[in-house]
């Protein structure tokens, strides 16, 4: 079991975290559909982290996922799906949501890492910008998930992220229009294996249904309140940069 300072445990799942590190586990192995780095995709796993780096270790030169990889081996000491974040663990943000349908109970808890120096709004033009900050959440569902539905709860939480990051109306980096997220954000979504006795994988997870309104809640406020504790820490320094490069009222 990893150790550190535990953010979150419960039966099915804990959530703890060194200053380097930030290791979501689950008791019995998931399905996890993620678009992280290290082993990104649709795959079966009992542990998400999230490595903190400096953006000064992610030059041009360096190859990242060698690095990933790397402090994956020597800070976890066991594979995973694994993604990286140039923001600080100790503003970490653990949300929690619960909803009661015809099927029972379905929680969702989700963990954010928070970092904004590199805003964008979807469309903006392509290319780099540093230092790189990012938006990372991981997010466990207490109820199995069919493909498409895991697929649909996804995009709930990446729509949850979106929420967040646009009621702080915040500009982009590239184009000064209001930013939707940062260039560089991931996102893990950890649900059971169906199988089970009474454990049917459920086929939807939109809006409309309890699982889409967990997960979109959890999400919603782990990401608002890292954005606000972001804001609170570099926002007036990010709006003097903008006044610079684009002009208008500061």
């Amino acid at each position: 079991m990893f150790t550190g300072v535990v953010l979150h445990q419960q039966e099915e799942l804990r959530i703890a975290r060194t200053h380097r590190v930030l290791v979501a586990q689950t008791s019995q192995p998931h399905a996890c559909l993620s678009f992280a780095p290290h082993r990104g995709g649709d795959t079966v796993t009992d542990l998400v982290s999230n490595h903190a780096v400096q953006s000064s270790e992610l030059s041009l030169e360096v190859d990242a996922l060698a690095l990933l990889r790397a402090r994956q081996t020597s800070l976890v000491g066991r594979d995973g799906v694994a993604m990286m974040t140039a923001c600080a663990l100790e503003h970490a943000v653990v949300a929690q949501a619960h909803e009661v349908d015809a099927a029972g109970s379905v929680e969702a808890v989700a963990v954010a890492t928070v970092g904004l120096s590199n805003l964008l709004r979807a469309g903006d033009a392509p290319g780099a910008l540093a230092p790189v900050d990012t938006i990372n959440v991981i997010v466990w569902l207490s109820r199995p998930l069919t493909i498409g539905a895991r697929l649909e709860a996804l995009s709930i939480a990446t729509e949850a992220r979106t929420l967040a990051v646009h009621e702080a109306a915040l500009p982009s980096r590239r184009s000064g229009a209001l930013a939707t997220g940062t260039g560089t954000d991931c996102f893990a979504l950890l649900s059971p294996l169906a199988g089970d006795p009474g454990r049917a994988s459920e086929p939807y997870a939109g809006k409309h249904t309890a699982v889409g309104a967990v997960v979109g809640r959890a999400v919603h406020q782990s990401v608002a309140a890292g954005v606000a504790s972001w804001t609170a820490r570099y926002g007036a320094d990010l709006r003097r940069a903008m006044h610079t490069h684009f002009g208008g009222p500061r």
